[in-house]
């Protein structure tokens, strides 16, 4: 399963006052900086802060996901990455990050929904149709699982993860 593990910056965001919208940035660029040098919960505490002057920042919820996956709080990651979804509902890897936690946690069937969700919103995307595939595989849906590699090969022939386990997938199937 692919999942994009490095946080963003802040997107666009409603307008605000200049001096709100510059608090919340400087904790933003404090938080990442602190990230960089493995400060994790001091991170955390500074994007919290981002959170409490601009409440609506998706890109902040999505960094918490991204940390609290990598931290295996799971529950936690699911809850930001939903939360980033309330906000921009249209962000392919929010849905994409939400998924992948859900599949950690043995939420497999859910996980196929956000990643068909994530599909609406970018068909063409191989990583997606690979990751879908992964989490049928993990549920037994091996004829659906060989659809999506397959598919995910047709985009980009060149992808080693789907050729890999879609090689896998044919042995079980024997």
């Amino acid at each position: 399963m692919c999942e994009d593990p490095h946080p963003s910056s802040p997107g666009p965001k409603k307008p605000k006052k200049l001096s709100e919208e510059m608090d919340a940035d400087s904790h933003i660029r404090e938080g990442n900086a602190l990230l960089l040098v493995g400060r994790i919960d001091e991170a955390i505490e500074e994007y919290r802060a981002a959170l409490d002057k601009d409440p609506e920042n998706a890109e902040v919820h999505y960094n918490l996901g991204l940390i609290y996956r990598k931290t295996m709080q799971l529950d936690d990651a699911i809850r930001e990455y939903r939360e980033a979804i309330r906000v921009d509902p249209g962000n392919m890897k929010y849905h994409n990050n939400l998924a992948a936690a859900l599949v950690v946690k043995g939420q497999k069937s859910e996980a196929v929904k956000e990643y068909e969700e994530a599909l609406r919103i970018e068909p063409k995307n191989a990583t997606l149709h690979f990751n879908r595939g992964f989490a049928l595989d993990e549920m037994g849906e091996l004829q659906e699982a060989k659809k999506e590699y397959e598919e995910a090969l047709r985009i980009d022939p060149g992808f080693d993860h789907a050729m890999f386990y879609l090689g896998m997938l044919k042995k079980k199937l024997k």
